[in-house]
């Protein structure tokens, strides 16, 4: 078996994966980091600046600039809760952005599902036993201060 072959095929699938996110997330005049924000806010208005930055795993004045952006472009408002407090609201043209990635999920899901369907479900358990070694692997690789 020529394993360097499949290693070279797995690169670029998930290569193509990252490109799909990408292009996926990127509506209208959105970049990635805004349309995720947008969708993170339409599960929950009540989140903080803290709290998207921690979601995110990204810098709190990155948040603040993506933010600012959302505001400018008209995507979201903030509604003052208190002196101390606000929440974000989506307005129309979030909601809009959020459908739109709502929808672009429900497309691959059900198209993925009839490829899936194609295959038995020994395959599936074989799969997900290597997708769980190859992850572990990549946790406890020598260079991120893990020990094999």
């Amino acid at each position: 078996m020529n394993y360097q072959k499949i290693i070279l095929e797995m690169n670029t699938f998930f290569q193509k994966y990252k490109e799909l996110e990408y292009k996926q997330h990127t509506i209208k005049d959105l970049n990635f980091a805004e349309v995720q924000t947008i969708v993170l806010l339409a599960k929950n208005s009540q989140l903080t600046l803290a709290d998207i930055s921690r979601e995110r795993n990204i810098s709190r004045s990155a948040v603040t600039q993506v933010i600012k952006k959302l505001e400018r472009k008209h995507y979201i408002n903030r509604v003052k809760v208190d002196d101390k407090r606000f929440n974000f609201e989506l307005t129309e043209q979030g909601q809009a952005v959020c459908q739109e990635h709502y929808q672009q999920h429900s497309y691959l899901n059900e198209h993925l599902e009839v490829l899936l369907k194609q295959y038995p479900e020994e395959f599936f358990q074989m799969l997900s036993q290597l997708m769980s070694e190859v992850e572990y692997f990549w946790d406890h690789l020598p260079w991120n201060g893990e020990k094999e």
